[in-house]
């Protein structure tokens, strides 16, 4: 809701909004699954291997610090975009960015689900291959790649052009340069 009111208010696209806030997003779900590792909190399957953690909040056997996996993915995703970014700037195409982060974070989260303790078992049992972690990823990985699809296929967006649309002023570094009489 913030979002679009931020977004009617200034008359910015939403788009463009949640473009912009895509590697903000990402580093701030980092930060959040540290916060779950140091809460023991979203735990990993039981584990023994070399890098195993005991979370003494939750029982004393070895477990994947799945939430440690979880924060090294957000920090790949955040490289994705900003990889992704650096070259296009202001260019890039409307909702590239947005896309990005959901078909990156979610297709990640998907893997990382593997490693997980199951959390809910009313839904899934703990038979089935898959977690209900997965389930819920599968929709905005497809969600993601639909708006990839639309966002490539719309074009790249041109600030001076969109400015010029609004009846704004391009910003500085997009201003067309004057010819001196």
């Amino acid at each position: 809701i913030a979002l679009w009111l931020f977004h009617r208010k200034h008359k910015i696209p939403y788009v463009e909004v949640t473009d912009r806030l895509s590697m903000s997003i990402a580093l701030c779900s980092s930060f959040i699954r540290m916060g779950n590792f140091l809460n023991s909190e979203i735990v990993g399957r039981v584990w023994d291997g070399p890098w195993a953690v005991v979370f003494s909040r939750v029982d004393s056997q070895p477990r994947h610090p799945s939430q440690i996996y979880e924060v090294l993915m957000s920090w790949a995703v955040f490289a994705l975009l900003f990889f992704v970014d650096r070259p296009m700037k202001e260019t890039r195409h409307r909702g590239l960015m947005s896309s990005l982060l959901i078909i990156g974070y979610f297709s990640m989260r998907f893997i990382v689900e593997f490693f997980k303790e199951y959390q809910v078992d009313a839904l899934i049992s703990r038979g089935s291959p898959i977690t209900m972690g997965q389930v819920l990823s599968l929709p905005f990985i497809c969600i993601g790649a639909v708006w990839l699809y639309y966002a490539l296929r719309k074009g790249r967006h041109d600030p001076v052009k969109n400015a010029e649309e609004v009846g704004e002023e391009p910003t500085t570094h997009y201003r067309k340069k004057k010819k001196k009489k």
